[in-house]
């Protein structure tokens, strides 16, 4: 509903209630010539990501909601959830399809931990940092993803780049939900501060 304006049912990304898509946020700024970016602590084909840019009658509905990133062309998609961007035995996708190739044939650089993802010099950046959702701030010692400031900011820099109408950015720490659910407090404040910095950053 604060994507598209259109209150649905449980579950639903981008769609009424009778199923139907509607207009989502990134949809409607990429109309407006604007650029646009979507990244998250979680897989980046889970719920909120998907819910503002693309469209599926279930959230569940992961290789789809895959498949239609890459013909939304997002200028920068940023999370984990590289499972299903590969087909078996890489990945989860049952399809076959290698969807991760189909991005580097439009133009983009590709960036599976940190280093490479300070070293994406391209237009559109696709970053995998995890075959499922990124680790938590506290247990990240000797960890290669980057933090969310920091892809907050490569993804600032690359949409700030050639943009004279501007950009539409979504950016989520959903590890304060999961960790929420679980009562964790000591990994939610750690969260809550990691959230902080990315503000920061956004900010600046």
């Amino acid at each position: 509903a604060m994507s598209t304006g259109v209150k649905t049912t449980i579950g639903a990304i981008g769609v009424g209630p009778d199923g139907k898509p509607v207009r989502t946020a990134a949809q409607a700024a990429k109309a407006g010539g604007k650029r646009i970016g979507l990244l998250t602590t979680s897989e980046i084909w889970d719920a909120s990501p998907a819910a503002f840019s693309v469209h599926a009658r279930s959230r569940s509905e992961s290789e789809s909601i895959v498949e239609q990133y890459l013909a939304l062309e997002p200028d920068v998609l940023m999370g984990g959830g590289a499972d299903l961007f590969l087909p078996a035995p890489s990945g989860k996708r049952k399809d076959g399809k290698d969807i991760i190739a189909g991005f580097r044939a439009k133009g983009y650089a590709v960036a599976r931990n940190a280093a490479e993802l300070r070293a994406a010099g391209a237009r559109r950046v696709l970053g995998l940092f995890s075959e499922e959702s990124l680790a938590h701030t506290i247990d990240r010692e000797g960890n290669d993803e980057p933090t969310l400031a920091q892809m907050t900011e490569a993804a600032l820099r690359t949409l700030s780049a050639d943009s004279p109408q501007g950009f539409f950015l979504f950016v989520e720490n959903e590890s304060t939900d999961t960790l929420g659910h679980r009562n964790d407090a000591a990994r939610l404040m750690r969260e809550m501060w990691t959230f902080d910095d990315a503000v920061k950053v956004a900010l600046e």
